[in-house]
């Protein structure tokens, strides 16, 4: 299995961080660039690392996913990490501990959160308006789930 450690705001969402507990559409065309990464490989799934994680149950996040067209994730990174400084770090340990509970060929995380001092194989949204659409970030995350660790 390959995975996709997958943040929303600033990856897929592009717009103005929306309040917690609702779910908003994300933006067409980093649809498009998911899912022409998601088409390269079928053993290529999505783990939510998100906050939007803690909005709803993933069976609602699935349905949600689907409704825009989307192969609809397989899991949440862990949400009972205690909080700590700085959350870069927090949410890096939460994609540690599910690699080190799921067996994984290849993986990368997809976040505007610089994890880079804490992962590995870490794909930087450094320009949170542009998300997937920055250029250079899919080829990277295709480099990791072809090549990668």
């Amino acid at each position: 299995m390959k995975v996709i450690f997958l943040d929303h705001q600033g990856v897929m969402y592009l717009k103005k961080h929306p309040n917690p507990g609702s779910l908003k559409r994300f933006d067409k065309s980093t649809i498009e660039v998911l899912n022409s990464i998601l088409q390269t490989d079928p053993e290529i799934e999505i783990v939510i690392s998100s906050d939007w994680k803690y909005w709803v149950p993933l069976e609602e996040m699935s349905t949600f996913y689907r409704d825009q067209g989307i192969k609809p994730p397989i899991a949440y990174t862990d949400k009972t990490i205690k909080y700590e400084n700085p959350y870069e770090k927090c949410r890096a340990t939460e994609i540690k501990n599910w690699l080190l509970a799921n067996k994984v060929e290849k993986w990368v995380a997809v976040d505007d959160l610089d994890m880079r001092p804490y992962l590995q194989n870490f794909t930087w949204i450094d320009k949170p308006e542009q998300g997937l659409l920055q250029e250079g970030k899919k080829e990277k995350i295709l480099e990791f789930l072809n090549n990668g660790q």
